[in-house]
């Protein structure tokens, strides 16, 4: 969470710099229970009393370059239009900006699209808010959520299980199913001993990323599931072979929202 004081902001026409004093710690009138991650509050309320200790203070703006970003668009009219141009009005002389008492709440937590410039370009990803491609505070540092994307073959992975444990995998025209595509064989979503491992899977993962806002419980990227009879009888009460998926994923969820309640658990 970002917060921003401006007590005063003048920008300088002929180079475009904005000159600022920015407090950053939170005064009264900022209720913090209903601010979400990655909102940004611009008060120009603030007192140099309330100011950080330098070395905090230089965190923090650290963390705070979304909202500097959002103040050079939203008050002095500045464009980051490709990664080597950015658009700079003019402005005609000195103005004073303010006050300024704003609070922005971004209407997505996760923000990356599969733009290459993004990743080479880090800066100018970060310019664009995008929150999930570099760790280096100085752009904004990264979210802690992820794509949600297929995991069974990491959580339960055929090759390490599947010649001594072939029942925790998915039968298919009689047979256990241990290979796939690329991301191998479905899993026996029924049997209690593969949610077990697949749980216990998950806890690692998040044991080791304490950070993390998100983790992925997902199926893998073929129609190869589970038909054996049990499987098959919540499938056909749910009217979907997602039946048997989401009462599996649900039972993930029930025991990482007991060591974790901070973390949402996604699925395809």
């Amino acid at each position: 969470m970002f917060f921003l004081f401006f007590r005063t902001v003048l920008a300088a026409s002929i180079l475009g710099v904005v000159c600022c004093i920015v407090y950053a710690k939170p005064v009264g009138g900022v209720n913090l229970e209903k601010l979400s991650d990655w909102s940004i509050v611009l008060d120009a309320s603030a007192s140099p009393a309330e100011a950080y200790a330098a070395e905090e203070l230089q965190r923090l703006l650290a963390e705070a370059s979304y909202g500097v970003y959002t103040f050079l668009e939203d008050y002095l009219g500045i464009r980051f239009l490709t990664h080597d141009h950015t658009f700079v009005p003019k402005v005609g002389g000195c103005r004073v900006i303010g006050p300024v008492d704003r609070t922005v709440r971004p209407p997505l937590q996760f923000r990356w699209s599969y733009y290459g410039v993004n990743q080479q370009k880090p800066e100018f990803g970060a310019r664009l808010r995008v929150n999930a491609v570099s760790d280096d505070p100085r752009l904004g540092g990264r979210t802690g959520l992820g794509l949600v994307t297929h995991s069974f073959h990491e959580q339960l992975p055929a090759e390490e299980y599947g010649e001594d444990h072939p029942e925790y995998y998915a039968l298919v025209d009689g047979i256990r199913k241990l290979d796939g595509f690329y991301d191998g064989p479905q899993l026996c979503l029924s049997n209690p001993e593969v949610l077990k491992r697949v749980t216990t899977a998950v806890l690692e993962q998040l044991a080791v990323n304490p950070a993390a806002r998100n983790v992925s419980v997902s199926q893998t990227d073929h129609d190869n599931y589970c038909r054996c009879e049990p499987c098959a009888a919540i499938d056909e009460r749910e009217g979907s072979p997602m039946g048997s998926i989401l009462t599996f994923v649900n039972a993930v969820a029930d025991e990482v929202a007991k060591a974790r309640p901070d973390v949402s658990v996604g699925i395809l």
